[in-house]
């Protein structure tokens, strides 16, 4: 994704705080995710914490193939690319490089980027750990969204028990 995609991207969907891109057999489509859904219009936004499809985003890394049911209908697809969107439109963080206004794409060497925006419980990672280790306590944004001092607290609890 380019800057000038970003802002048209933010004209059409100022609230954006996240882009999905995924491929499915009717073709491939961007969506914005943001805190309410809108399909109308020429970017649809869907609502990071109750769209189905936004799971993608959370779940599937670019170019993993993902399977959601909702209901009787099963939606399928492989998802290209996806970015979370930094400050105000400043800076993308993408799966493999951060892109900021001021400079070339800085590209990361990390096995795992984890966004730390709180948009909603992330349980693949604790899934992921369940099978490898005796005892898997989740907090933070695996258990749910929260402000830094919620999170530190709920640390705080879970650490004091053990």
């Amino acid at each position: 994704m380019t800057f000038d995609e970003l802002e048209r991207l933010l004209a059409a969907a100022p609230s954006a705080q996240g882009v999905l891109t995924v491929r499915t057999e009717r073709g491939q489509r961007t969506y914005a995710l943001g805190p309410s859904t809108h399909l109308d219009g020429e970017l649809p936004v869907l609502d990071w914490r109750t769209a189905p499809l936004a799971g993608a985003f959370f779940r599937h890394g670019p170019g993993e193939s993902y399977e959601i049911e909702t209901g009787e209908r099963t939606t399928d697809g492989t998802v290209v690319e996806r970015w979370l969107i930094t400050g105000r439109g400043e800076g993308l963080l993408g799966d493999d490089r951060i892109v900021t206004r001021d400079g070339e794409p800085q590209f990361l060497t990390a096995d795992n980027v984890i966004p730390t925006l709180p948009f909603a419980p992330n349980r693949g990672m604790e899934e992921g750990v369940r099978s490898r280790v005796p005892e898997v306590y989740s907090i933070g944004d695996c258990d749910s969204p929260a402000t830094i001092p919620e999170a530190t607290a709920a640390g705080w609890r879970v650490g004091s028990v053990l």
